[in-house]
C-alpha cells in the first residue's frame, strides 16, 4: 500500500505483486473521511482480483462542518458530531462535496459535480495501463457510494460493475450507461433512514436493468466484515464474467 499523486486526485493504491494490472478498481471514501478508510475494503478485493489495481483518492476538497444543518437535506454525520477537524485516520479529513444543500436537486448537481472529477481520474488511470472500460469497476461509501454511483451512470461507455454502500441515490435523466448495480446498507443505519434506502432502490429499479439490492441485518453506518465480503464478491464475480 502506498501513497500516490496519481492522476488528478491525490490517492492510496495497492498493487498487483505480479506488477502486471488486468482491472482497475476504485474505492471511494465517505464524507468527513479519508482514503484510509477504505483499506480493509481494498483487503478483500485484492484477495479476490490478485491483478486489480486497487486506487483509493482522497477526495479533493477540506472537510467543512456547515456553520448548521436546518434547511439543508443531510446533517453532519453523528460520528463526526464534536470531533476535532484534523482527527481522524491518518489526520486527514476530506470532502467529495459540501453537504450544504437545501434540496435534493442540489444535492445531486453537487454530486455530479464530483463524479466528473472522479471519472477524469479513472480514464487517465485506464490510460495509463492500457485497459478499457470493460476493465474497470467504481465502489463508494455514503457520499463516496453516491459520487461512484453517478461517475458510473454518466460514463460515455459502461464499466464493468459500480457498487453504492449507505448511500442515497437521488435519480437522474438521461444517464448513459447502465452497468451492473450493488446497491448496499444496514438496516440499523443511524444516519439515513430505511424509508430513503428504499427510496433509492425503487429509483435504481425504475433505472438499471441489472441492480441487486442488499440489505444488512444490524450494519449501521459503516462497512463490516458481511458487507465488505458481499461488495468484493459481486465485484469479483462480475470480472470473472465475459462481458
Amino acid at each position: 500500500m502506498q501513497a500516490s499523486p496519481s492522476n488528478s486526485l491525490e490517492c492510496l493504491e495497492l498493487r498487483p505483486r505480479s506488477g502486471v494490472v488486468a482491472q482497475i478498481v476504485v474505492l471511494l471514501h465517505g464524507y468527513g473521511r479519508n482514503a484510509a478508510l477504505m483499506r480493509k475494503m481494498a483487503g478483500e478485493v485484492a484477495a479476490r482480483l490478485p491483478q486489480a489495481l486497487i486506487l483509493m483518492p482522497h477526495a479533493p476538497e477540506a472537510y467543512e462542518t456547515p456553520e448548521s444543518s436546518e434547511g439543508n437535506v443531510l446533517s453532519v454525520p453523528q460520528q463526526l458530531r464534536g470531533e476535532d477537524a484534523e482527527e481522524g485516520a491518518d489526520g486527514l479529513r476530506r470532502q467529495w462535496f459540501s453537504i450544504d444543500a437545501a434540496t435534493l436537486e442540489d444535492m445531486r448537481q453537487k454530486t455530479m459535480q464530483a463524479a466528473g472529477r472522479v471519472n477524469e481520474f479513472l480514464t487517465q488511470a485506464l490510460a495509463e495501463n492500457g485497459l478499457s472500460e470493460s476493465d474497470a469497476a467504481l465502489m463508494g461509501f455514503s457520499q463516496g457510494g453516491a459520487v461512484a454511483l453517478y461517475a458510473a451512470y454518466y460514463r460515455p461507455v459502461p464499466v464493468r460493475c459500480v457498487a453504492g454502500h449507505s448511500t442515497l441515490f437521488m435519480g437522474g435523466d438521461h444517464m448513459p450507461s447502465k452497468p451492473p448495480t450493488l446497491y448496499i446498507y444496514g438496516l440499523d443505519d443511524e444516519e439515513f433512514s430505511r424509508q430513503r434506502f428504499e427510496s433509492g432502490v425503487r429509483q435504481l429499479r425504475a433505472q438499471i436493468p441489472n441492480l441487486t439490492v442488499e440489505a444488512v441485518a444490524g450494519l449501521r453506518h459503516t462497512t463490516n466484515m458481511q458487507s465488505r465480503h458481499i461488495v468484493a464478491d459481486y465485484i469479483a464475480r462480475h470480472f470473472n464474467q465475459t462481458p
